[in-house]
């Protein structure tokens, strides 16, 4: 992303924006008080940009991660007291406030962006070259998600830890889908013939989840069905939403947005 990248709140109906901090690329954690970002320091790529966390209740801010390569996404363990997140080739954790970092796994250099199951704490993450993988919380073992492929990116689990939603990409569209751990129950959630979307920020709210982008035929948010509520709703300025509930809007010529990473 360019320089001078704004996270801003947005009222669970959407009436109203309050300016957060500067940076990019927001999640939140399961009970909404702190906030993981990224901001830039040197570089205005945003994953070789550092990793942050804010205290929304009070307002404090705290570098966890000085990032000297690639860090794609991350999430918070189930109690909110640490972060897992992928630098380089391996996933690490940390303690909320940056201490006690430590490698969790190292399998393939291509497992990115890890979830925390908010109710077991197992992890899921996206490997550009072959699909989705479930590991306990330890990263003992490594388990595909059978059904899933190269192109789905940017996993993230259910509030009660039964579902994964993710995007699937390919060279004309994006969409979302949802799949249990095990590899059942895949099912196609929204059916746009062409749109940008991005995965990496997303957030609960009612039974619905919130992700960023562009359908330049609806400029309108998009929800799709999930159920944990929130008390915030996080956006990155100058990003849309497009409708994800399903709706099939007019096709566009636009096409998707992959997270893949440079090597």
């Amino acid at each position: 992303m360019a320089s001078g990248d704004t996270i801003w709140a947005r009222s669970a109906n959407g009436a109203t924006d309050v300016q957060v901090t500067s940076g990019a690329q927001p999640r939140l954690s399961m009970d909404g008080r702190y906030m993981v970002f990224h901001r830039r320091d040197a570089s205005t790529v945003v994953n070789h940009q550092d990793v942050w966390v804010r205290d929304l209740a009070m307002g404090t801010e705290t570098k966890v991660f000085a990032n000297n390569d690639y860090v794609v996404g991350y999430g918070f363990t189930p109690d909110d007291a640490k972060l897992v997140f992928d630098y380089a080739s391996e996933v690490d954790r940390a303690n909320r406030d940056g201490t006690r970092q430590r490698r969790l796994f190292l399998y393939d250099g291509n497992d990115d962006a890890p979830d925390a199951n908010p109710v077991d704490g197992r992890i899921v993450l996206h490997n550009g070259n072959s699909g989705l993988y479930v590991l306990p919380s330890d990263g003992s073992t490594r388990a595909k998600i059978s059904g899933t492929q190269a192109g789905d990116y940017w996993p993230t689990w259910s509030p009660d830890g039964t579902w994964i939603s993710f995007l699937r990409t390919t060279s004309t569209s994006a969409n979302y889908y949802k799949v249990k751990p095990d590899g059942t129950g895949l099912t196609q959630l929204t059916f746009f013939p062409a749109t940008t979307v991005s995965g990496a920020s997303q957030a609960d709210l009612g039974d619905r989840r919130v992700v960023a982008g562009l359908h330049p035929a609806s400029r309108r948010r998009d929800r799709l069905r999930s159920g944990r509520p929130l008390r915030r709703r996080v956006r990155w300025q100058r990003r849309r939403h497009a409708r994800l509930d399903g709706e099939r809007p007019a096709p566009t010529t636009s096409g998707p947005s992959s997270p893949r990473r440079p090597r």
